[in-house]
């Protein structure tokens, strides 16, 4: 319970930005970052603890181009990115419990991704450990104008021997890939797309048997002085690979804000085997729909009343977290939500 004292890992002067990680059973730590050379240039970089250890000195993976302007090349100087990903270019860090990895993150044309193999990787051999940098389909370029839209959001999680799974926001549709073991590359996507509709905000989780849940938030066509419509949708590919048809969920009844301003949603598994969806409706509301183990999705309900919208976290009683900064002195709040009761009132930490 101790912490340790404070580590410098990117380089000393440098400017680095949005850094994700991700621990093994064991302890090991892998940390990834994007850490800026030049103009509009930035490096992604990795560095590995062992348990008890230090963060040994940072490798580069692979490298993308980011603007002043939503995390996409081409536009104004410097760039500028802040202590989180708003513009959804990554990186993404994956760890299963035997120390295999997966970092994802969006290149100048690309979602780019290396693999790691289960076991220990050594600090001295850290780009060893990994796989040469694999481009994989297009992800969605983010923008400002005429109304805001993230990039493309990778998201990772491990499955059963290793397999990982990597869902992210493209052009025009989500696109899904899958690895064929721990270390191995990734296969050719799969697309999930609707018509016109743009999906963006990525949330995926695995259940028991294998099935993948992903979630998301979908926006139609924006019309001038329209209202945009827009929400939260479902698809799930079962074990043997089969994608099923995206669903759309209704809002709640009684809630306030409809429509696209919806956002961005979370997938927790419960220790039932039910897929929770949870999303925030407009600026206030907290909305749930579940999936059950049989494949049916219940009605979407209101499960509290927030200020700020965070991703969750379940334990493994099944208690549900939500924390989040929030107010005009930015003060962080968190709820807590018991097994299939709603959260309670924020409080201040």
């Amino acid at each position: 319970g101790r912490l340790t004292s404070l580590q410098s890992v990117s380089a000393t002067g440098g400017r680095a930005f949005l850094p994700a990680i991700g621990v093994d059973r064991a302890g090991d730590a892998t940390v990834a970052w994007l850490q800026r050379v030049r103009g509009l240039d930035y490096a992604l970089e990795v560095s590995v603890r062992p348990a008890g250890g230090r963060f040994g000195a940072p490798v580069v993976l692979g490298h993308t181009q980011v603007s002043a302007c939503c995390g996409i090349e081409g536009a104004g100087s410097p760039a500028v990115l802040s202590a989180f990903d708003d513009f959804g270019v990554g990186p993404e860090v994956a760890v299963a419990p035997d120390g295999a990895a997966v970092v994802a993150w969006k290149g100048a044309t690309s979602m780019q991704v290396a693999e790691r193999a289960s076991g220990r990787c050594s600090v001295r051999r850290v780009r060893a450990c990994f796989s040469a940098t694999q481009s994989l389909a297009a992800g969605l370029a983010p923008r400002m104008s005429p109304t805001f839209l993230p990039g493309p959001q990778p998201k990772v999680v491990f499955g059963a021997r290793d397999i990982a799974y990597l869902v992210w926001a493209g052009p025009s549709g989500l696109e899904l890939a899958v690895t064929r073991g721990a270390g191995r590359r990734f296969g050719s996507a799969s697309h999930i797309g609707s018509g016109a509709d743009t999906f963006t905000m990525p949330s995926i989780a695995l259940t028991g048997n294998g099935t993948l849940v992903i979630a998301w938030h979908w926006r139609g066509i924006f019309v001038s002085g329209a209202p945009i419509p827009g929400g939260i949708a479902v698809a799930v590919r079962d074990g043997s690979g089969a994608l099923s048809t995206p669903v759309k969920l209704a809002p709640a009844p009684g809630t306030l804000e409809p429509g696209a301003n919806a956002g961005p949603p979370t997938v927790l598994i419960d220790s039932h085997g039910q897929a929770l969806i949870d999303w925030q409706q407009g600026n206030y509301q907290l909305e749930e729909a579940v999936r059950a183990p049989d494949g049916t999705i219940g009605p979407s309900g209101i499960i509290g009343t927030v200020m700020g919208s965070e991703p969750m976290v379940m334990d493994a009683l099944g208690d549900t977290v939500l924390c989040y900064e929030a107010g005009p002195d930015a003060e962080t709040f968190w709820q807590l939500r018991p097994p299939g009761a709603t959260f309670g009132a924020p409080t201040a930490v």
